[in-house]
């Protein structure tokens, strides 16, 4: 980002963002797109939309035709915001360097489409609606019933299950990074052991290892955001660098809620995904002639944060004892919560919690979240009665999270690593034998040597898979030679 864009920016768009990164001449490609062309001129930033449909309404910018930066000075009378958005426009190549030094000119794309855009082009008409088209209320119920079970698989991959057979871990999670291969032991009673610290190295009898899903911090990161940055994170594995993807994608969320079109044959397997996800609701993605685009379908080009379901999205009450009272019935926000918080009591539709130090670090440690993250996600969807306490009540609020600052502080004090921790030596001479490997191999972190007492004797080891395994077997051949397996 240019140092150039004000606090204002700060809020843009997630498809700005995307199409920031994207090469200068896939951009000029997608900008053949009036769709496109359109999103990105709703998604900026407002100073910048005011500059690029100026820049289009003049109609003597056109091909080869520039014009100095000057030009666009008078349009703003903030100069921070005028720099930004300028900024903004040279980085979307909406204006691009012409070969003149010091020139600019609007690319030619952009200007013909947001032309037939500014002449009343409109998305493919809806079709009548008939007896087989879902109301409003079962397009929101599929789309919010399709999302929550998404936020509950990055959560808990492994409990995963879907009737048609489709594998969402592998087929989206994995690839957008929200959840991770971790290999862990299985004992032969069936528990799965991750192999924390303090248990006995010479027990592995009917161990074996097992890879299974479990969620990165990314995904941990991710289950925070809002909807808007959600989605795009997701559709960002679907559209990979097929343009025709982003072209339909960006044309749908321009369709009407709630209304029926017409289902292409080159876009039932993309529709098929969406379905999956509860951004359109089809019946049968391999014989249907209509989808249905739902709310969840303008998140594509959304800046802020829209429900699922159409209603408002604000449930949770923070109180300053350190209560957290949450309204919901999903199972999926329930796993949310119990990321970072204490869960003490759940209802029907609600769950009591309380926001202690030993849960948040924990989140921080184990999950990667930060203390903004857990701010931001708490104040986004507070209830609508907190926001409308008076200023004074909701400052309570501010010293809560404060607290949630001040803990994570105390984790920047000093850095964890995992480690093996070996204890309970039987004899003074494998504790020996033991602390001389791990000093020559360099995998020694710290030891403790009790000589008159083997069992108290302790030794710290670098977490490598190999340590550990080696350590076993070494242990095990010293007690055989020594007589006391």
């Amino acid at each position: 980002m240019a140092d150039g864009r004000d606090a204002r920016d700060a809020r843009v768009s997630p498809l700005i963002t995307f199409l920031v990164g994207q090469r200068r001449g896939r951009l000029g490609r997608l900008y053949a797109n009036p769709w496109t062309c359109e999103a990105v001129v709703r998604a900026l930033p407002p100073v910048a939309r005011h500059y690029a449909l100026r820049l289009v309404a003049l109609g003597d910018t056109g091909d080869g035709a520039t014009f100095a930066p000057a030009t666009l000075e008078g349009w703003s009378l903030a100069h921070d915001a005028h720099q930004a958005a300028l900024q903004w426009l040279l980085d979307l190549s909406i204006i691009e360097r012409a070969e003149q030094p010091g020139a600019l000119r609007l690319n030619a794309a952009f200007r013909e489409q947001c032309g037939s855009l500014l002449c009343g082009l409109r998305p493919p008409a809806p079709k009548p609606p008939n007896k087989h088209t879902p109301s409003a209320d079962e397009l929101d119920a599929h789309a919010a019933a399709q999302w929550d079970a998404l936020l509950y698989c990055v959560i808990h991959p492994s409990e995963w299950s879907d009737s048609t057979g489709y594998d969402m871990p592998a087929a989206l999670l994995e690839p957008a990074g929200l959840i991770a291969a971790r290999r862990v032991r299985a004992r032969a009673d069936g528990d799965d052991d991750d192999g924390d610290g303090g248990d006995d190295v010479d027990d592995d009898d009917g161990a074996e290892t097992i890879e299974v899903w479990a969620m990165s911090k990314r995904g941990a990161t991710f289950v925070l955001q809002d909807l808007s940055a959600q989605a795009w994170h997701i559709l960002q594995v679907y559209i990979g660098d097929d343009e025709r993807k982003l072209a339909f994608l960006l044309e749908l969320a321009h369709m009407d809620f709630g209304h029926g079109y017409e289902l292409r044959d080159e876009h039932r397997p993309l529709i098929a995904e969406l379905h999956h996800l509860g951004i359109v609701h089809v019946r049968d993605a391999a014989k249907s002639k209509s989808f249905y685009p739902t709310r969840l379908a303008a998140a594509i080009v959304s800046s802020g944060d829209i429900s699922p379901g159409g209603s408002a999205r604000g449930r949770a009450i923070v109180e300053s004892n350190l209560r957290v009272y949450v309204y919901t019935s999903s199972r999926a926000w329930t796993a949310i919560l119990a990321l970072f918080l204490r869960l003490r009591t759940l209802l029907p539709n609600a769950v009591v919690a309380s926001i202690t130090r030993e849960r948040i670090q924990r989140a921080m440690r184990e999950h990667g979240l930060s203390a903004e993250a857990i701010i931001a996600f708490l104040t986004r969807n507070a209830h609508e009665q907190v926001r409308r306490r008076p200023a004074e009540e909701r400052d309570k609020a501010l010293t809560v999270f404060e607290q949630i600052r001040l803990w994570e502080r105390e984790l920047e004090r000093f850095t964890a690593k995992e480690a093996y921790y070996l204890s309970d030596f039987d004899t003074l001479a494998l504790f020996d034998a033991e602390l001389a490997h791990a000093l020559a191999s360099g995998t020694h972190l710290w030891h403790r040597r009790e000589p008159g007492n083997a069992r108290l004797c302790k030794l710290v080891l670098h977490e490598r898979e190999d340590v550990i395994a080696e350590a076993r077997a070494r242990i095990k051949e010293f007690k055989r030679s020594a007589g006391l397996a």
